[in-house]
C-alpha cells in the first residue's frame, strides 16, 4: 500500500494538466487517481493470479525485458500504464476491482463481450489480455523523447500506416484508434494470439532498438 496513493494521472495523448508528476503513457483517454496500491499476491483467486504472472513472464521472455505490475483502485479503467515525469519510470496497474476479487472465468466473460463486439483483438488468453496490453504500452509510447524510443517510432508508424490501409480484419477497432493502441494491441495478439506479419514486425522493431 502507501506509494502513488491520490496521485492523478492521465493515460493517452494529452501529458499535460496532471498531478504527483505522472505524465502520459498508452493510447487511451484515462483520467483518474491510483490508489490502494499493493501487489499482485492481493489477489483472491490463485489461479487468476497464476495465468496474470504467466502472461507477465511470456510478455518478459519474448521481449527480452524485466517488469512490474501492481494493483491499485482505478476510476474508469481495467488497467493503466503511468509514467512518472520526474523519473522517467512507468508502471503498470491493474484495477482491484476487476482482478482482486474476479475468477479466471469471470474476467474471461468481460473479454468475451470486448471480442464479440469487436471491439479488441481476440487471443487465446483473454485472462492474460489486460496485463499484457499494458506491458506493451510501458515498453513503448510516440511520446517518450529519447533516441531509442523515437528511432523505433519511425518503423512503428511505417507498420501502423501499412495496418490502417491493409485493414486487417482480425483486428478489433480499438488498434485503429491511435499508434499507441495499435503497438498494445498488435503486440498482445503476437505474444497471447496468432502471430502475424504486424506482430512479427513490432516485436523485431521492439528488439532491435532494445526497447
Amino acid at each position: 500500500m502507501g506509494g502513488n496513493n491520490g496521485r492523478s494521472i492521465i493515460r493517452g495523448g494529452t501529458v499535460g494538466g496532471t498531478t504527483g508528476g505522472l505524465g502520459g503513457d498508452g493510447g487511451g483517454n484515462f483520467q483518474g487517481t491510483i490508489d490502494n496500491i499493493g501487489s499482485l499476491k492481493d489477489m483472491q483467486n490463485r489461479d487468476l493470479q497464476r495465468q496474470v504472472q504467466q502472461g507477465i513472464s511470456k510478455f518478459e521472455s519474448r521481449l527480452g525485458v524485466r517488469s512490474n505490475v501492481l494493483l491499485a483502485d482505478l476510476q474508469g479503467a481495467v488497467g493503466v500504464a503511468a509514467t512518472d515525469r520526474q523519473t522517467g519510470k512507468t508502471q503498470v496497474y491493474l484495477n482491484r476491482g476487476h482482478f482482486e476479487v474476479a475468477t479466471p472465468a469471470d474476467v474471461k466473460a468481460y473479454k468475451k463481450k470486448s471480442y464479440d463486439s469487436g471491439f479488441l483483438t481476440r487471443t487465446n488468453k483473454p485472462t492474460q489480455h489486460t496485463v499484457v496490453h499494458e506491458l506493451a504500452h510501458a515498453l513503448w509510447n510516440n511520446h517518450r523523447k529519447d533516441p531509442k524510443s523515437v528511432t523505433a517510432g519511425k518503423d512503428i508508424a511505417k507498420v501502423y500506416k501499412q495496418f490502417l490501409r491493409e485493414n486487417p480484419k482480425q483486428y478489433g477497432s480499438y488498434s485503429r484508434k491511435n499508434i499507441n493502441e495499435f503497438y498494445a494491441e498488435v503486440m498482445t495478439k503476437g505474444i497471447l494470439g496468432k502471430s502475424d506479419k504486424y506482430s512479427r514486425a513490432l516485436i523485431n522493431i521492439s528488439k532491435r532498438n532494445k526497447l
